[in-house]
């Protein structure tokens, strides 16, 4: 959900950041369809593709002690409320406004970290709607690294050390060129 936050701050405070990463992101307004926002989420429906599932979080990693400790985590699995929901998916429909995307500053270099497994990118179809709006809208420095086998948390699935290194990598290079 962090994602999704940081794509509506960037609408306005763009100028402000000098490097965007986004992990499990995708186009949230196109994810909203497959939800009844009059209704409490229920979050292990989005474990379809990983039947039969050991818990209802599989579908956040596969690293079953990422789950585990995820599930045992207070502070985690804790559904919306939906109003919350509401809020969520209203705040995603103005990242689709040409005109906003537009007030992104258009050389902010954004690196975008996904798994081909997650349920919420739908087979990667809201990623490259996201990544396609961005190109759109001008934006001249976005990548995209998708893992294969990752789920939604691709810093905490088991091949965690390449994800890291790779953002790592990416930022290295990024932060090089801003201050060049």
């Amino acid at each position: 959900m962090e994602s999704f936050a940081i794509q509506q701050y960037l609408l306005q405070y763009s100028v402000e950041i000098d490097v965007v990463v986004l992990t499990g992101t995708a186009a949230l307004d196109l994810l909203e369809p497959a939800f009844n926002l009059d209704q409490p989420i229920e979050l292990s429906a989005l474990n379809t593709a990983f039947h039969p599932a050991r818990t209802d979080f599989d579908w956040l990693s596969w690293d079953e002690s990422v789950v585990d400790a995820y599930i045992r985590d207070p502070l985690c699995s804790v559904a919306l409320d939906m109003e919350s929901c509401k809020e969520m998916f209203l705040g995603a429909r103005r990242i689709i406004d040409p005109e906003a995307l537009r007030q992104i500053h258009n050389e902010l270099p954004i690196f975008i970290s996904v798994g081909d497994l997650d349920p919420l990118n739908q087979k990667l179809t809201l990623v490259e709607a996201l990544v396609g709006r961005f190109r759109l809208a001008g934006l001249k420095n976005v990548t995209v690294k998708v893992y294969h086998g990752a789920r939604h948390e691709v810093l905490n699935e088991i091949n965690r050390d390449v994800v890291v290194n790779d953002i790592w990598s990416w930022l290295e290079h990024a932060i090089s060129n801003i201050s060049s």
